[in-house]
């Protein structure tokens, strides 16, 4: 491992047909010599936490935001949020990871801007993860608070656009570029 990629995003390339991964963003919470565990943040279930509760906790729930299937590996219901003093783990900047569920309780039942809510997540071994990503399976960008908890609907689109133009642009010199198009 040469860098680790926790608090970065990957963005599913197109040619990764995986149902579980095709057209996602994950949010890298850990990446180390001994693996990497992220969440997919662009998947909202057809469900509100609400609707779930009562299934995983004995206490009430009042969030009606939606939960978000993180990943294909089983677990226990994830926060990311922006609130360090209720953190299990920093993930980046302004972004905070709770699996703890006295804490997601308190989550639940209290109004919070900044929250997603996961089922399951995201889990690579020791260098699985650096071989789909030299395979081309995913681009990766830093991760921002703005992008986590406020991306327009088609997140993945857009972070694919953007990630495109920053490249080519790279590459293109301003002074060949004809002022017709038509001449290209």
């Amino acid at each position: 491992m040469d860098t680790s990629l926790q608090g970065c995003l990957l963005i599913a390339m197109p040619s990764l047909r995986d149902p579980y991964f095709f057209h996602s963003v994950v949010l890298m919470c850990r990446h180390d010599e001994e693996g990497a565990m992220g969440v997919v943040i662009n998947r909202p279930l057809r469900t509100t936490v609400r609707d779930v509760w009562k299934h995983i906790n004995q206490q009430a729930c009042q969030c009606e935001e939606p939960l978000y299937q993180g990943g294909p590996c089983p677990g226990p219901v994830i926060a990311i949020h922006t609130l360090p003093d209720a953190a299990d783990a920093a993930v980046t900047s302004g972004v905070y990871m709770t699996i703890n569920g006295d804490t997601i309780q308190k989550f639940v039942n209290r109004k919070m801007n900044a929250v997603k809510y996961l089922i399951g997540n995201a889990g690579w071994s020791a260098g699985q993860l650096e071989d789909e990503i030299r395979a081309a399976s995913w681009l990766v960008a830093e991760a921002t608070a703005e992008e986590v908890f406020h991306a327009k609907d088609d997140q993945w689109l857009n972070l694919s656009r953007a990630i495109s133009l920053h490249a080519s642009g790279q590459h293109l010199k301003p002074g060949s570029i004809p002022s017709d198009p038509s001449m290209n």
